[in-house]
């Protein structure tokens, strides 16, 4: 894997630095102790700052990758950022003066926003219709984490070390008590002996930071514990593994730099380019894979080796490599006596070649 880009810990102040990767995109988007909002590109460019009134308590992306939910601890204003226009709305949560928001997380099949605040209530907003359903007293405490299905039933967990699993109309129609609080809830779809079409009804759950926890809605009674061993040790390093193959690594990634440890890890919706956080507050950005792009002319040969990168071999002559950058992701490369031309949609740029590399281009 190939680094592309890295922020340190000056990016958003002391502590650590929240991530997430916008949805079937491009974007990731930053926050941390100094109440700013960073949107990135691919290429680690930044695209906009946004600040805010308070410390950025959760970021959630619209289903489509088209608005960003942002809430803070200072206020009970909801931030929507749009990434098309790239302004931003403000939208009121009215649930209580007092109480701050705490966890927001979109709908993965329908325009609606969940947010909770710090005393246990949640609002449902339809972005489309902009229709707002407040509900009161989901939880006795703070909602911490939360997750929607793909059938639109949303489990949240929150301080009072509970579960509840709710329909779009604010309705409990689960609950269940953990052992601890619990964090990370997902939706998942069993593994059957049989293949069945019930869709996502399993949920998984970190309880107390020590235990996996399971949960079968077909079998809400009996979940399943699974506990984390000591004997598993810290992270510090990250290994990457195809689904189709488990038992080998794909690839291995030692962050030298992170002496405080390793904070969150997330791939981008099409799996090219890996985030790591660490605890010293920096953020690591990693391509994982390439398309096979090249052409040659000749005993010259051009690949593509990163995102925006072109390296010209000839290995026949023992020419030393050439490497250049390109003004955009390529998704053809063509090579003649002394250029080479890469090109994406309708356009072309053309690079001319000198033994020192980049000579010039032209459209």
């Amino acid at each position: 894997m190939k680094l592309i880009y890295s922020l340190n810990e000056k990016a958003h102040g002391t502590g650590t630095l929240t991530f997430c990767w916008q949805t079937g995109g491009n974007h990731v988007v930053t926050t941390g102790s100094d109440n700013s909002v960073h949107i990135y590109d691919r290429q680690g460019e930044l695209v906009d700052e946004l600040s805010m009134p308070g410390v950025v308590t959760s970021m959630a992306w619209d289903k489509d990758g088209d608005v960003i939910a942002l809430t803070n601890n200072k206020s009970n204003v909801i931030t929507l950022w749009d990434v098309n226009t790239r302004r931003t709305t403000q939208l009121d949560s009215s649930m209580g003066v007092k109480d701050s928001l705490t966890f927001a997380v979109w709908s993965r099949s329908s325009p609606v926003l969940a947010v909770g605040n710090s005393k246990g209530n949640i609002l449902l907003y339809n972005h489309r219709t902009a229709r707002k359903v407040p509900v009161l007293g989901k939880h006795q405490r703070k909602i911490t984490c939360g997750a929607f299905s793909d059938n639109d039933l949303l489990a949240l967990g929150g301080e009072d070390s509970s579960i509840t699993v709710s329909n779009l109309d604010g309705d409990t129609v689960y609950s269940f008590a953990c052992n601890a609080e619990p964090a990370n809830i997902q939706f998942a779809e069993m593994k059957e002996a049989e293949r069945t079409n019930q869709g996502e009804t399993t949920i998984s759950t970190i309880v107390g930071k020590r235990i996996l926890m399971l949960i079968n809605l077909n079998d809400a009674e009996n979940p399943i514990n699974l506990q984390f061993q000591s004997r598993y040790g810290d992270i510090n390093t990250v290994k990457l593994r195809e689904l189709s193959q488990l038992s080998d690594v794909y690839a291995m990634v030692e962050v030298e730099d992170e002496d405080k440890g390793l904070d969150k890890v997330a791939l981008s919706d099409d799996g090219q380019l890996l985030a790591i956080a660490g605890n010293s507050g920096s953020l690591h950005v990693y391509l994982t894979r390439l398309p096979v792009l090249g052409d040659c002319w000749q005993n010259k040969i051009a690949v593509l080796t990163s995102l925006t990168e072109i390296t010209v071999l000839n290995e026949v002559e023992q020419e030393a490599p050439i490497s250049f950058n390109t003004e955009v992701e390529p998704t053809f490369i063509g090579v003649g006596p002394v250029h080479i031309a890469v090109g994406m949609n309708n356009r072309a740029w053309f690079y001319q070649l000198t033994p020192q590399g980049k000579c010039n281009s032209h459209f």
